[in-house]
């Protein structure tokens, strides 16, 4: 009976679908205590995301689709934060929302999605290399690494979350244009590059100079002029996608305050941040909650460790099977290690650009992905290295899988601050009428502005305003003084306006908020959002890109020996 139980597991454990099943499973278990306990409470992150997701959501239902200005942030007066904030995790948000009619359960359906859409890509991954019941083993343990469960439970990084769930992906198909090289894998990759661009800003570095260590150990020397080929015209495919997105920020990003000097140096210094944090972080040790991150690269660092000993093992023999691929991962494992460790500290000094990542420990997204993997592919192989080590490795995993999922469950699921569902629904209209981060305030605005809140203010002059939507803004002045009119807008460069039918300049009151000089006969105002028409070709290049990729994915997809897993 036992026997033929045993049997028919691993007749199970050799098929995908099976495998793929068990980590939706597991990803609804891990995030069960969000459906009936509630909500992390995420403090200021949760309501900007909720106040981003209202912008793409509202513009849905409008069909715009992809909104240039959310207008309903900080008490009206908008915000350009959508405008610079990678689209995926917003718009996920917004679809769930119209799918299943609250944010509530949008949230948490999201989280299970994303978590398994991450878990998926390590299986495939993993199946490069490692048969299923190995891959499934490297999958479950991204469930539960401790920094991937700290994104939601403790900091709520859910743009993080989701760009860790591409990431694998990016990892998966580099991993096959090194190897194989085939169209589809150039276009697959193209596809998840596209994705992790739109996902997270910081994760996007981050992946990209991980990526590019990875894909240095890996290729094929012999056949790299190819490779790089196919690499470049992934990458520019990907640009050309996204190109709607990133020309934003390239050409915008000196009129927002999160370009300032303030958001990398204080709490946001880098060299604050290095691991281990009981050095770096001072006096600010507990009060930042900073062991989390040390206790956290820690066990991160032990799922790791098996690699390490393994390739030391055997380092004597020329040709193995997964040397390479092994030798590859230990390499930009190592080299994320070291990023977010003190000896990094030069470089975080030196590449201003890197410093606008803010948190060095974000690179604990890139250890967690080759962690898991590296200690799937390393511990069976370990265990049959003698009877000792096999005793050693056996309580060691022991151990350690008892420690990680002790930590998750006392340091990041219980301490997460839920928000039932009640309270949640209660607290919802405070939190997306709260003022949004300051960071993604324009340059220009001041916190005084939203002390005034009257729409148009026009002195002694009446106002009858005729329309307020989110990009165009209507109203007329009645006879008076000639005055300046002040309009409960954050002034942003691409806000026009017509008086009378004739264009005139857009001003910018001290505090931010826009002004717009009229004359004293009666006025009809228009206030316009117009972006510059390089912007809207970006626009059609992306979606034309974008149409060329499914077309061809199509139809390179048809050939039987194009499959994904």
């Amino acid at each position: 009976m036992i026997q033929n139980t045993n049997n028919l597991l691993k007749k199970y454990l050799a098929r995908d679908w099976f495998c793929l099943t068990l980590i939706l499973i597991l990803a609804i278990v891990i995030f069960s205590p969000v459906l009936f306990i509630g909500i992390p409470h995420g403090h200021k992150d949760l309501s900007q995301h909720l106040q981003f997701a209202t912008s793409y959501y509202n513009a849905i239902l409008t069909g715009e689709f992809l909104p240039v200005w959310a207008s309903s942030d900080n008490y009206g007066f908008g915000s350009v934060g959508i405008r610079f904030y990678p689209p995926i995790s917003s718009v996920s948000l917004a679809l769930m929302k119209l799918l299943v009619g609250n944010w509530f359960d949008a949230i948490w359906i999201n989280f299970i999605i994303w978590m398994f859409i991450g878990c998926a890509g390590i299986y495939i991954w993993a199946k490069e290399w490692l048969p299923p019941r190995e891959s499934l083993i490297a999958s479950a343990l991204y469930i539960i690494v401790p920094y991937h469960l700290l994104q939601i439970y403790q900091m709520w990084l859910y743009a993080e979350f989701i760009s860790s769930a591409i990431l694998p992906f990016c990892f998966l198909f580099l991993t096959r244009i090194c190897r194989r090289g085939r169209l589809i894998d150039v276009l697959l990759f193209a596809v998840s590059y596209s994705f992790l661009l739109l996902s997270h800003i910081p994760s996007t570095i981050i992946g990209s100079l991980s990526l590019a260590v990875y894909a240095l150990f890996l290729l094929d020397w012999s056949q790299w002029r190819k490779t790089l080929i196919r690499l470049f015209a992934a990458f520019a495919l990907s640009l050309s996608a996204t190109a709607f997105h990133w020309l934003k920020i390239v050409t915008e990003i000196n009129w927002v305050k999160h370009s300032g000097s303030q958001y990398s140096s204080g709490y946001f210094d880098p060299e604050q941040q290095l691991f281990p944090l009981f050095f770096s972080a001072g006096d600010r040790y507990i009060e930042r909650v900073s062991w989390h991150f040390d206790i956290s690269i820690f066990l991160t660092i032990l799922l790791f460790l098996p690699a390490i000993i393994y390739l030391g093992l055997q380092i004597r023999k020329k040709e193995h099977q997964d040397r390479k691929i092994l030798l590859s991962l230990a390499a930009t494992g190592l080299f994320a290690l070291f990023m977010m460790s003190l000896p990094s500290a030069f470089i975080w000094q030196s590449i201003p650009t890197l410093q606008k990542i803010q948190f060095p420990w974000r690179w604990l997204s890139v250890l967690s992905v080759i962690s898991v993997l590296v200690f799937a592919c390393a511990i069976p192989r370990l265990i049959l290295q003698s009877k000792i080590v096999r005793k050693i490795s056996a309580y060691s995993i022991l151990l350690l899988l008892f420690s990680i999922l002790l930590f998750d469950l006392t340091q990041s699921i219980i301490q997460s601050e839920p928000i039932a569902r009640v309270e949640f629904e209660t607290n919802l209209k405070e939190m997306l009428e709260e003022p949004g981060c300051y960071c993604w305030w324009t340059t220009w605005a001041k916190k005084q502005a939203v002390e005034q809140r009257q729409k148009v203010f026009a002195e002694s002059r009446s106002v009858n305003i005729t329309s307020w939507r989110a990009t165009e803004r209507q109203f007329t002045v009645e006879e008076g003084e000639s005055a300046n009119i002040r309009v409960a807008t954050f002034y942003y460069p691409y806000w026009r306006a017509q008086v009378n039918g004739q264009t005139i300049q857009v001003e910018k009151d001290e505090d931010g908020s826009i002004l717009i000089p009229i004359e004293g006969e009666k006025a009809s105002v228009k206030l316009y959002f117009e972006e510059p028409n390089f912007l809207k070709f970006s626009l059609i290049l992306s979606v034309l890109t974008w149409i060329l990729l499914s077309g061809a994915l199509f139809l390179t997809y048809l050939k039987k020996e194009n499959q994904i897993i």
